[in-house]
């Protein structure tokens, strides 16, 4: 099984087995897949996701974007539906990041650091802003991100204070 390296802070970084993920569809696609990844512990409606990253699209359109986006990103991690532990668990309702997926998350290990007194390493593991220069033309998604990055400055503006 292959090994999912995300980075959240600072620019995005995606890595499958030590080799740069590269080849995105769109920025959407990105977007989508830090954003799963950053909310791994919930499962997310179908309609919520169209919704968040194409607001613009009528219903029917958000959706075929949202499947496209999902069958892009599925292949670009290798995930199949035979697979045992896929990094995406898609659903006809929901998609969630499998937190069972073999992966890492700097901003996961930057909370864990948090959580355990490890203030050094959160320290070290906050590279820059959260999904830095990172945007989709979306202005729900855009409100997501200017709350999720000033939530995580608190934290580390804490962590070094």
């Amino acid at each position: 099984m292959a090994h999912l390296t995300l980075r959240c802070f600072g620019a995005f970084q995606a890595t499958l087995d030590d080799q740069p993920l590269t080849r995105f569809h769109s920025v959407k696609v990105q977007a989508l897949l830090a954003y799963l990844a950053l909310g791994a512990q919930h499962l997310h409606h179908r309609e919520t996701l169209a919704t968040l990253f194409w607001p613009l699209d009528t219903d029917v359109s958000a959706r075929n974007s949202l499947r496209q986006a999902l069958y892009e990103l599925r292949k670009l991690l290798g995930d199949r539906d035979d697979q045992a532990t896929p990094f995406l668990l898609v659903t006809r309702q929901t998609v969630q990041f499998n937190p069972a997926s073999d992966h890492t998350l700097d901003v996961a290990d930057f909370l864990s650091s948090i959580r355990h007194g490890n203030l050094e390493q959160a320290d070290w593991l906050c590279r820059g802003e959260l999904l830095a220069s990172l945007s989709c033309e979306s202005e729900p998604f855009e409100d997501w991100l200017r709350q999720s990055r000033a939530r995580f400055h608190n934290l580390a503006v804490d962590v070094c204070f």
